[in-house]
C-alpha cells in the first residue's frame, strides 16, 4: 500500500499548495478521504512544524492528542469535527470553508473535550435500547429517542451525550455538501429530502443530507 499521496491527485478539498512539493504523506484508510488529513500534513499545514520529519518528532514525543487521545502515528488521520490537541497550548478543531476546504481553527483548550456528532444509523438493541451510529464512527447505547439526521454533543473521552439537536425548523446547520457548502443557517423548512434555510436575509435551498446539525439558534461550538 502507498504511504504518500502525489500533491497533485489530492482532494480538491484539501487547503494544499499542489506546486510546492511532488508527494504528501496519506492518511490512514477509515475515514473518507475528501474529509481527512494525516495528523503529520495538519502540523505543517498549520505552522506547527516546517518538514515531515519535524511533524514526526513532535507526534512521536507523545504532545499530539485527537479527541482527546494521544497519538503516536503521524498518518492518522484527522476528519471533520476531529479536535487536535498539541502541548502545550495549541488546540485545534477541524471543519470545512465556503469554498469547500479543510479548515483547522483555534479553539479554547477546554473545549478539545466537546464534540458535535451526526447520527448516521441507529438499532434497537437488548432491553430495549437503541444504539446510535455517529458520523465520525463512534457508537453510543442509550435508552433515550433520537432520529437519524439529528446530531449530539458529546464529551470526550467517555462520549457522554450533553446535549441534542434535532433536524428541524429553527435549529441551526452547516452544510457540508452542495453549492452552498461552508454555509451556517437557520432551518426555515424541511420538506421530504429537501431542505431551505435562512443565511440572513437570504434563502437557500439544498438537500436535507447536506445538513450536519450545529445547535439550536446558534453554533453550539466555535468552528
Amino acid at each position: 500500500m502507498k504511504t504518500h499521496l502525489k500533491l497533485v491527485a489530492t482532494p480538491k478539498s484539501w487547503p494544499v499548495l499542489r506546486k510546492t512539493h511532488k508527494f504528501i504523506t496519506k492518511p490512514r484508510t477509515g475515514k473518507p478521504l475528501e474529509h481527512s488529513m494525516a495528523i503529520a500534513t495538519i502540523l505543517k499545514q498549520t505552522g506547527i512544524a516546517d518538514t515531515t520529519r519535524e511533524a514526526k518528532k513532535i507526534i512521536q514525543q507523545k504532545l499530539v492528542s485527537i479527541d482527546c487521545k494521544i497519538t503516536t502515528d503521524h498518518k492518522l488521520p484527522v476528519s471533520f469535527m476531529d479536535t487536535v490537541h498539541i502541548k502545550p497550548d495549541m488546540t485545534l478543531r477541524s471543519s470545512i470553508t465556503k469554498k469547500g476546504k479543510l479548515q483547522f481553527t483555534q479553539i479554547a483548550e477546554k473545549e478539545q473535550t466537546q464534540k458535535i456528532c451526526r447520527i448516521i444509523n441507529k438499532h434497537t438493541i437488548k432491553n430495549g435500547k437503541t444504539q446510535l451510529n455517529l458520523s465520525d464512527g463512534r457508537n453510543i447505547i442509550t435508552d433515550k429517542k433520537y432520529d437519524v439526521g439529528d446530531s449530539v454533543l458529546i464529551e470526550l473521552p467517555k462520549q457522554t451525550i450533553k446535549d441534542h439537536f434535532k433536524l428541524e425548523k429553527g435549529n441551526t446547520a452547516l452544510l457540508v455538501g452542495g453549492r452552498h457548502t461552508g454555509t451556517t443557517a437557520i432551518i426555515d423548512e424541511i420538506q421530504g429530502e429537501r431542505i431551505w434555510l435562512k443565511e440572513n436575509e437570504k434563502r437557500i435551498e439544498t438537500l436535507v443530507k447536506f445538513a450536519y446539525i450545529i445547535g439550536k439558534d446558534k453554533p453550539a461550538l466555535k468552528l
